[in-house]
Order: C-alpha cells, then structure tokens, then sequence
C-alpha cells in the first residue's frame, strides 16, 4: 500500500471519529438544554416597599442619657455685684467633643456680665470657647438671651483638646451673673434652656459623625416636664420639624435638660452665701 493510500484511509477515519463525537457533543446539548428549559425558576426577590416621605423621629440607640442642667442661685440682694452660676453635665459615658447651648434669662431681673469656660473645658484644653448675647431670633422670643459654643479641637491633626465622658459632675461653662439696676426686693426669676433652631442645645461626639439632642426638658425641679411641642422658638426641645431632610446620619436623642433658677431676696446678706449646686464633686 503506498504512502498516499495510507493518509487517506487515516483521514477517512479521523472524519467518521470527529463525526460520532460531534453527534454526542449535539446530544448531550440537547439534553442539557431541555432539562435547564424544563427546571423551575428561582423565585423573585420580594420588592423592598418604597421609602415613606413623612418626618423620622431621631435614631435612639443608648439607654443612656447624658444630663445638663444650670446651676441655681439663691442669695441677699444686698452685696450681689457677681455670682457664677455653672453649667453642670454628667454624660454616663458618653465622649464628648463639643456643644451648643442657648440660654434665656430676664433682663430686667438678671443680668449676663460675662461667660467663662468650666474647669474641666480648662483642664482638658478645650481649643475654642465663646459666647455670644442675643443671637437672632425670629419669631416670640425672650428677650435676654445667650448662645455658647465649645470644641475639644478646630484641627484634627492637633493633639491638644480632648474629648471626654465623665461618670462624674464636669462643669462646662460658668455664667457671671448680678442683678439688674430695676430689681429692688425679692426678685425669682428661670434660666432656661431655649431653642431658636434645630441646632440649638446639642452636643457631638468624639468622631464628629453623631449629635446628640434632647430627649426631655425639665424646668428647676427633676419632676416637672415641659411638654414637647412643634417648631421653634421654644423652651420645649428637640423638634420632629428638624427631621424632614433624609440626613445619613439622624441625630441622637440622649440629652436631658433641666433649666435653674435664680432668686434675690430683700434681706442682709450672711456672711457666706452658697450657690445651689449638685452635692456631686465638680470638676
């Protein structure tokens, strides 16, 4: 047999193997097809409800609270030229690297002579302090007013200013107070806590990325609650109205309040006077 008879019959069989096994390949595809066209579909996902544009009430993710009241004073009308009333804030825990406070308060009683930061703002070297009388308002207003501002740190790559969470009392701000030149007898008179906006009376955290907002508000005594109301000015806290922006992050409700008081009386003063502070140690 020659050399060329030999390469045909090879190729010949080579044709008739591919052939058989193109035909199997076929099969199989068949198969495999009818049974992928035959299997059940995979269920569908449940369509996830649409989002509802009505107000959110704050995300409340701490049993805890944080507490920030005003000190009260009540002392002689006689030698009072100038008594520091404090703001007082046992946070449970909770680190805090600043806060916003606005404050309202009787002109014709009382009178603001000046705002200082708390010991322990000065012992953690807060980097920034300040005050500000009678911030704008729109609306009925109180008309004796003050807004205090404070920040652990302005730059981030800074290593002073910390942030803090005392279990204890720490003091935040001190208010220099005296009577006003129309007070002439017994005068009693609230300092209160007062919201113009939304971003009155909070407080933020170490990150930055949480606020905290008020929970409750109590005037003077632990046991009265005002009762929370819509919109602003009010002396009654946080707001619904500030949730009708989807915020990625919804603020904190972790803050109570209680608001002080200050009385003057129409007597000679003793020998010491004493302001009505927390029995808690201060720093």
């Amino acid at each position: 047999m020659t050399d060329f008879k030999k390469s045909r019959r090879l190729a010949r069989g080579l044709f008739f193997i591919f052939k058989r096994s193109a035909r199997r390949a076929i099969s199989v595809a068949v198969v495999f097809a009818t049974a992928v066209a035959q299997a059940p579909a995979p269920p569908t996902p449940p369509t996830p409800p649409a989002p509802r544009d009505t107000l959110r009430p704050p995300v409340i993710i701490s049993p805890e609270d944080a507490e920030i009241w005003i000190e009260s004073l009540s002392r002689p009308l006689m030698g009072a030229v100038g008594d520091t009333i404090r703001i007082l804030t046992r946070t449970q825990g909770t680190e805090i690297a600043g806060f916003d406070f606005t404050i309202a308060y009787d002109p014709a009683v009382v009178e603001i002579v000046d705002v200082l930061p708390g010991d322990f703002l000065t012992q953690a070297k807060w980097e920034y302090f300040t005050y500000r009388k009678n911030p704008l308002c729109a609306g009925p207003c109180p008309e004796g007013k003050v807004k205090i501002i404070s920040l652990a740190r302005l730059y981030e790559h800074k290593k002073t200013g910390i942030g803090f969470a005392p279990d204890s009392v720490a003091s935040l701000a001190k208010v220099v107070v005296r009577p006003s030149a129309f007070v002439m007898t017994d005068a009693v008179t609230p300092i209160r806590f007062f919201w113009i906006d939304c971003g009155d009376n909070t407080m933020s955290s170490t990150s930055g990325d949480e606020l905290f907002v008020s929970r409750r508000v109590h005037d003077d005594t632990a046991s009265s609650i005002i009762p929370t109301t819509t919109g602003f000015p009010s002396f009654s806290g946080y707001s619904l109205e500030c949730d009708s922006r989807r915020m990625p992050n919804s603020p904190v409700v972790k803050l109570v309040f209680r608001n002080g008081r200050i009385t003057y009386r129409g007597e000679i003063a003793p020998l010491s006077d004493t302001v009505g502070a927390s029995i808690d140690t201060v720093r």
